[in-house]
């Protein structure tokens, strides 16, 4: 039990960085609208707080985590969340979304029982991490998207482009794409080496053409 508690505080903790953001969401409110709005929910929160972590049991402490975010998307109110995107000024398709959000997490929690550790699967369920090569590494993808395979990025010493390169293919465990462009243009502002004609690296290109 002392463990479970443990846990479930370590997740609460970040509430405090959800009411921080908050703001973001009514930037052009009146600082007294914005601040009442803050405080509210700061109660919403710590009322949520309390229902987890005084669950009647505590092997289940989750069980209300829809009626935690029906309050929620009650406070911060549809037409807030209508502006987030073009694509919920239709309020049908933002009700869609939520309708989808939910019947997906119900189906994670069959997989994995505790919510936030269903949260974490959420989270990365077909999502795209951008990354360096470098920062690859380590790492295994089911699909890896490799940008800008050309000659005007791997330049220098050829037998550490050709390594960083075979790490960067070697992160795909089903598909491997590889991407060149003729002409990049300049960034604005952008005042160190740039070549806006490109050529692609072929030498690397002919590495996976036997698997095409």
């Amino acid at each position: 039990m002392a463990f479970r508690l443990l846990l479930l505080r370590k997740t609460l903790k970040h509430c405090p960085g959800l009411v921080d953001h908050y703001n973001q969401l009514i930037p052009f409110a009146e600082e007294e609208e914005q601040s009442a709005s803050k405080q509210e929910l700061e109660r919403i929160i710590k009322r949520q707080r309390k229902d987890v972590l005084t669950a009647a049991n505590p092997d289940e402490p989750f069980s209300g985590w829809w009626e935690s975010v029906r309050a929620f998307l009650g406070h911060i109110g549809i037409e807030t969340l209508a502006a987030l995107s073009p694509d919920y000024e239709s309020t049908d398709r933002l009700r869609q979304v939520i309708r989808e959000t939910k019947k997906h997490i119900e189906e994670l929690l069959k997989i994995e029982p505790y919510l936030p550790k269903a949260l974490e699967r959420f989270a990365d369920d077909q999502a795209v991490r951008i990354l360096t090569i470098h920062k690859s590494k380590g790492l295994e993808f089911d699909s890896v998207i490799i940008m800008a395979v050309e000659n005007e990025i791997f330049f220098g010493n050829k037998d550490e482009n050709r390594c960083a390169f075979f790490v960067g293919v070697s992160r795909a465990k089903k598909r491997l794409v590889l991407t060149y462009a003729d002409y990049r243009e300049r960034p604005p502002g952008y005042t160190r080496r740039w070549d806006e004609k490109r050529s692609p690296q072929r030498e690397y290109f002919g590495y996976s053409a036997p698997f095409v």
